[in-house]
């Protein structure tokens, strides 16, 4: 336990000193003044870009409009940003050696693996709650009514999608030994879970829901039982990504 917090502490002091935190947390945190200020603006915007003599009929913005933008910068931009900020931190120490040195002085895998998971969920978790409680507090300053369900449920769907992004980042690291080959897994599992999401009988199942139905979810037009049901898939896919990673068939000496 001890080895664990020390290379955990270890392991967030490096991303201090190398940026990788400001950046993400300075980026989810634009998001956060952006996703309202953007739902206000927008009507305006359009009608002023329209040709002389056009006219629009542009509803009224509201707090769902503020949330689209949220859930909809978090699902694109922000998840990008994530998996490449975080692609090195298991591969880019493999591919440098600099994690065998203590392996082989008896640091366990285990803790190496779980400290760095632990770390950059920990970045994570203060970056999109940042992001999350800007885009909340702009929202009721700019609206006066937000009468919107299961918004809790919205914002957690997405953060645990993250935090399986961030394990497909572990192992992509363990499996492939270099940045590209974590790119591509992580690429190449969110075309699967696209590609699944073209099935309604799947969407129960498929993690991507987590970053897709949000705004449906809060005005009743997605299930919250299915909803809940795709965060225990990806909740299990990130535990079995994890063991996998922990386990001797992936070894950072080899």
């Amino acid at each position: 336990m001890r080895s664990f917090i020390a290379f955990t502490k270890k392991e967030i002091m490096e991303s201090v000193r190398t940026y990788k935190f400001m950046i993400l947390f300075l980026i989810f945190v634009v998001f956060g003044f952006l996703n309202p200020v953007m739902a206000k603006v927008l009507p305006e915007i359009l009608e002023s870009v329209l040709p002389e003599g056009m006219t629009i009929t542009l509803e009224e913005p509201k707090a769902i409009d503020s949330w689209m933008q949220f859930f909809k910068n978090g699902a694109q931009t922000g998840m990008i940003v994530l998996t490449v900020i975080f692609s090195g931190i298991m591969a880019g120490e493999i591919s440098k050696g600099t994690l065998i040195h203590m392996v082989t002085k008896g640091l366990s895998r285990k803790v190496v693996v779980l400290s760095k998971f632990t770390s950059a969920v920990f970045q994570w978790t203060l970056s999109y709650a940042a992001s999350a409680l800007i885009t909340l507090g702009y929202t009721l300053y700019f609206f006066e009514k937000m009468e919107l369900t299961n918004l809790f449920l919205a914002i957690l769907g997405m953060w645990i999608f993250g935090v399986l992004l961030l394990s497909m980042v572990i192992f992509g690291g363990l499996l492939f030994k270099n940045v590209y080959g974590v790119l591509l897994l992580a690429g190449g599992a969110a075309l699967i879970f696209t590609l699944l999401g073209l099935f309604p009988d799947l969407k129960p199942y498929n993690p991507m829901t987590l970053v897709s139905e949000n705004v449906n979810l809060m005005t009743e037009m997605f299930s919250s039982g299915d909803f809940l049901l795709s965060a225990v898939v990806a909740v299990l896919l990130t535990g079995l990504l994890l063991l996998i990673s922990m386990s001797n068939a992936l070894k950072i000496t080899e």
